[in-house]
């Protein structure tokens, strides 16, 4: 049996029949005993062609009994009206044959298929806007079968379609301005779905269409394009910078916008070939404040580019800042917003062309000259390059201001926020003088000036006194041609020093000696240049007072030391330390010496005598010798509060000092005589040890007779004490041996013409022996000499053989030949008569007198020379004694007038000549300057 014979399919969907065989007696078949069937079913188009089915032998278990059925499955691809026919037969017994009459299948087409439809229609690649665009889907099944409305298929099978819609026509994103004016509607005719749609914008669309959800591939599909109508001039626009789409244009700035051509819904023509036509002018705000009128300073055209594209490039380029209209026309019909209204902007700031500048009349401008202490102010235009002003704040001007001890560096404030574009600087200095301003942008320069800041008025109390003579200085010099000066510099009340003159009257100066009432004026001259110089000629050294007044008030005084000039060597003074007329010998002796300028000014440089300027040197002569003293033998120190050089030494030969000091070439002379300075040296102290006893009563007396001996008094140095006393010398007699007493003895110390020099006179008493006494010569309580005298009863006969010959000093001639004096000076020579043993032979007829003679040797002067030049003569005596008589003569002499006399009794030594051991004699004012005696033992 057949369960259902099927009347209506899908193509594409599956037919199936299933068959139960049966035995005769409606057993189904379980092939147990039976042989197996052979069952077919085939189905036959209405094209004639036959469709077999495919069987399938499957065995139930659902009864208690299994049993077989067949299930023949048929899958139709082609929609129409089939014919089924069901067949059987034995396996193996021959061809099957029919089992029941056919029936009908009929095959509608199948589920659509997004696959296999086909989307058609004008519409699909575009249209022209507001242009209708028809799009026609053709539904089909896998197969290619038209599938019609599909309601039939729907109803067939609703499992196959699901929720999904069947078919969706639609633009992807919903495009504005695109719609569709006829929905998704069937054509019986055409077996298609058709819409319609139409659009205002233009542009390339992605058509969508689905079939049961899936989308359909359209072949060849890129998209839908949608272009633009014909031109509308009204709907044509202008963008970019140059109508001012993005802000205002900068001066000098190429310039650029395009035009866009439009149909009358705004799309863009994508094709060129319009003309349009592009004016550019200059214009201004009117009167009511709203519109904007041409102002005739600036017109200009501008040819729009065709780009080939719907766009058409307009370039060009103002340098005028100010308001534009830019009209863009066609036909004379102005497009979309024409004109437009553009700004042009100062281009960049431009260094060069920017402005540096003070307000008219202002008192503070600094661009020329500014007085200290005032602030200058200046402002800075900011300007493009050709000179258009900016109107904003966005530059950053730097400047700097150098000099007169100002270095400001700082940017230009915002001038004021109303007045756009403008910068202000300001600086501020108390110092006159040239100051250097520079103005920049960023680094670019701007200006660069030089300006004047110019002092204020005069103040006291900056103003001062100034000179290279201060605070120290020499005095004025012969030799200065042009005087030093002292100038009155004018300050003003910041200390700057005032460039000009003209107050010349009102400013006085003058020099006070401190600790005095000298005041030397001083004539000022006026500089011209803010000075009033006066000259310093004050001659005499010492510390002023540097005064000056201006409109009667005083400036700060100048303590001036004048001092001494160069040395003069013929002013130099000198003189020996506390006046003193000598020097001592032995002891330290100073001279002071103090250099004076050619005003008899003191200097005080303490550098005169010093190795390398000065030569000093002294010069100690004595009747014997000459000593120089130099270097290391002298010492020199100056002494800074009197001036004074104090030149030390210790002299060790009595007689003439005489200080030699040149300085700078020149002899420094004594200012009284015009010569070297000397000073006479006297010995020093007495000495003992080199003071001395001699003549013949220091070695032998006559009894009862004057003796007399000599003592001469030296120094350490064996200088004659000069300068001695005869209360400085004492005696003590004392008998050696045997001999007389000595208590009535007699005794004195006799002063001689001769200094140093004494006469020891003393009579022993008479005896009948000779005897020997001791004679202690002391000088205060040291002893000069110890000496013991023979005392003889009477002298002998006369020995002219020991004829005592001496000089006026006392001291003995050893050898009768020659003897030394100088010229000018008298020289004399004594003799007298004495026995053998050197005892005085008084009574005795030959020694009736003694012989004195004087000559004076003649001075040899020397005329290239100012003062006498003492030429030593040299002199010799000879003698010859006789019994019977005495002769003397002058050997080789050439004196003039030489004089030689034989003293009478009258004038002898003694008033009386009597018998040899007469007493009671006494020395006459005739006699020789000391008593003759025999040798000095330093003769």
């Amino acid at each position: 049996s057949v369960s259902t014979f099927p009347t209506l399919a899908l193509a594409g969907e599956a037919v199936k029949v299933q068959i139960q065989p049966k035995d005769k007696f409606g057993n189904r078949q379980d092939y147990v005993a039976a042989i197996e069937d052979r069952i077919d079913l085939n189905y036959t188009s209405d094209t004639f062609l036959e469709f077999p089915s495919s069987l399938q032998k499957k065995r139930s278990t659902t009864s208690s009994i299994p049993f077989f059925y067949h299930e023949a499955s048929y899958v139709p691809t082609k929609p129409g009206i089939y014919s089924g026919q069901l067949y059987h037969g034995f396996e193996g017994q021959g061809e099957p044959t029919p089992m029941s009459l056919p029936f009908a299948l009929e095959v509608l087409p199948g589920v659509p298929d997004a696959a296999s439809t086909v989307v058609t229609g004008l519409g699909v690649h575009g249209t022209v806007v507001n242009e209708l665009g028809e799009i026609v889907v053709e539904l089909r099944d896998q197969y290619g079968n038209r599938a019609g409305n599909v309601t039939r298929q729907r109803e067939l099978s609703p499992s196959a379609f699901g929720d999904a819609e069947t078919l969706q026509v639609a633009f992807a994103g919903s495009p504005p301005g695109l719609s569709f004016t006829k929905l998704v509607e069937y054509d019986p005719k055409k077996e298609a779905f058709e819409t319609v749609y139409v659009s205002t914008k233009v542009g390339n669309f992605d058509l969508k269409v689905t079939v049961l959800g899936v989308e359909v591939v359209l072949n060849g599909y890129v998209s839908t394009a949608v272009t633009a109508g014909p031109i509308s001039v009204a709907s044509t626009v202008a963008e970019g910078p140059g109508v001012g789409d993005t802000g205002a244009l900068s001066a000098g700035s190429p310039a650029n916008f395009k035009i866009l051509a439009r149909d009358a819904h705004g799309n863009a023509i994508l094709v060129g070939g319009a003309a349009f036509k592009c004016v550019i002018q200059s214009v201004v705000l009117s009167q009511d404040g709203i519109n904007y009128v041409p102002d005739g300073r600036a017109t200009t055209s501008a040819v729009p580019v065709d780009a080939g594209d719907g766009t058409y490039n307009v370039d060009f380029t103002l340098t005028l800042a100010s308001y534009y209209h830019v009209e863009v026309t066609r036909g004379g019909q102005g497009i979309q917003g024409s004109p437009f209204l553009v700004q042009v902007l100062p281009g960049p700031t431009d260094a060069a062309s920017s402005e540096v500048y003070c307000e008219p009349e202002q008192l503070d401008c600094p661009l020329e000259t500014l007085e200290v202490g005032k602030q200058g102010k200046f402002y800075i235009q900011a300007k493009d390059r050709f000179g258009g002003s900016k109107a904003d704040f966005a530059d950053q001007f730097f400047y700097s201001v150098v000099g007169g001890g100002l270095s400001k560096s700082s940017f230009a404030l915002v001038r004021d926020i109303s007045k756009p574009g403008q910068y202000i600087g300001t600086f501020f200095t108390n110092l006159a003088g040239p100051v250097d301003l520079t103005v920049r942008l960023m680094g670019d320069l701007v200006m660069a000036k030089t300006i004047t800041v110019e002092p204020g008025l005069a103040s006291v109390f900056n103003s001062e006194i100034v000179s290279p003579v201060f605070p120290s200085s020499v005095v004025h010099t012969s030799g200065q041609v042009v005087p030093q000066k002292v100038f009155v510099v004018t300050r003003d009340s910041f200390g700057n020093k005032l460039s000009v003159g003209g107050m010349g009257s009102s400013i006085t100066l003058n020099f006070q000696l401190k600790n005095g009432d000298v005041v030397i004026p001083s004539d000022l001259t006026n500089e011209n240049d803010g000075t009033y110089s006066g000259p310093m000629t004050i001659k005499k050294a010492g510390q002023y007072v540097a005064k000056a007044t201006m409109n009667g008030e005083s400036l700060e005084s100048r303590d001036l030391l004048l001092e001494p000039s160069v040395l003069v060597a013929a002013n130099t003074l000198v003189y020996a330390e506390g006046n003193t007329p000598k020097f001592t010998a032995g002891q330290n002796s100073t001279v002071l010496l103090q250099t004076l300028d050619e005003w008899y000014n003191v200097r005080y440089d303490g550098t005169d005598l010093d190795d390398g300027k000065a030569a000093v040197s002294i010069t100690l002569a004595s009747s014997g010798s000459t000593v120089t003293y130099s270097g290391s033998d002298i010492s020199k120190f100056f002494s800074a509060k009197d001036g004074q050089y104090r030149i030390s030494f210790v002299p060790t030969v009595s007689g003439v000092a005489r200080l030699s000091v040149v300085l700078n070439g020149d002899e420094v002379v004594d200012q009284t005589t015009q010569r070297p300075w000397e000073i006479p040296v006297r010995a020093g102290e007495v000495d003992a040890a080199k003071s001395s006893a001699y003549g013949t009563g220091a070695s032998r007396a006559l009894a009862g007779m004057e003796a007399r001996f000599n003592v001469r008094l030296a120094d350490a140095f064996d200088n004659t004490c000069e300068d001695s006393k005869v209360e400085d010398i004492s005696l003590e007699f004392a008998l050696v041996g045997s001999g007389p007493s000595l208590n009535a003895m007699t005794s004195s110390v006799v002063t001689t013409e001769l200094g140093g020099h004494f006469i020891i006179v003393y009579t022993p008493p008479t005896h009948a022996e000779d005897y020997t006494i001791g004679v202690k010569v002391k000088l205060g309580t040291v002893s000069i000499q110890d000496l013991q005298v023979k005392v003889h009863k009477e002298a002998g006969e006369v020995d002219y053989a020991s004829t005592v010959v001496t000089t006026a000093t006392g001291a003995a001639l050893e050898s009768f030949t020659t003897s030394e004096t100088s010229a000018g000076v008298a020289f004399s020579v004594y003799f007298q008569l004495v026995d053998a043993s050197g005892v005085y032979v008084l009574d005795s007829p030959q020694a009736d007198g003694w012989l004195q003679v004087t000559a004076v040797p003649p001075v040899k002067q020397t005329p290239w020379q100012r003062s006498l030049l003492a030429t030593t003569r040299r002199t010799s005596w000879q003698r010859n004694w006789a019994t019977t008589g005495s002769s003397l003569r002058p050997v080789g002499s050439t004196w003039a007038s030489p004089v030689a006399s034989l003293r009478p009794n009258t004038t002898s030594p003694w008033s009386q000549v009597g018998p040899r051991r007469r007493s009671g004699r006494s020395t006459p004012s005739t006699a020789p300057p000391w008593w003759p005696g025999s040798h000095s033992p330093s003769s």
